[in-house]
């Protein structure tokens, strides 16, 4: 393993097995247990929201930006220029790359298919714990591999 491994074809494919495994994983485990896959995708996927909540997580990062460019003014003399700035354009189409590419695709598996199971028989807390624990697991390998993020 050089310091090239994480880019090299066996790194992408690790990476694409990595983002995808809990998804693939759980899609397997509802159709063995047979149920569908169409139903328990499209749940995941159902609004139980109200939509201003999303707007409040699609805003607030935005929010805690700009005070962090005021405090860096007000405090610390700093200097705030647009080009500092991610454009109104960048933020969502960053996100969208994060939901599509970024762990997204883990989503399903962790807490679509592994945090409900767990809450079947523990508390809310413990079962959010436990799928942290293993979601650390899980991301823990690409630490030791050199040229990874």
């Amino acid at each position: 393993m050089g310091d090239q491994w994480g880019s090299s074809p066996t790194g992408t494919v690790l990476f694409v097995f990595g983002g995808l495994g809990p998804f693939a994983a759980s899609a397997v485990l509802v159709w063995v247990s047979g149920r569908s896959v169409k139903s328990w995708f499209r749940g995941i996927f159902e609004g139980r929201i109200a939509l201003r909540y999303y707007v409040l997580a699609l805003t607030i990062p935005i929010l805690l930006l700009l005070g962090a460019a005021v405090i860096h003014v007000i405090f610390f003399d700093g200097v705030v220029t647009p080009d500092l700035l991610p454009g109104v354009i960048e933020y969502p189409l960053f996100l969208g790359f994060v939901i599509l590419f970024g762990g997204g695709l883990e989503e399903p598996g962790w807490r679509g298919y592994l945090l409900p199971a767990l809450q079947e028989t523990y508390w809310p807390l413990t079962a959010g714990l436990i799928v942290g624990i293993i979601w650390a697991g899980w991301h823990l390998p690409p630490v030791f591999i050199p040229g990874t993020i």
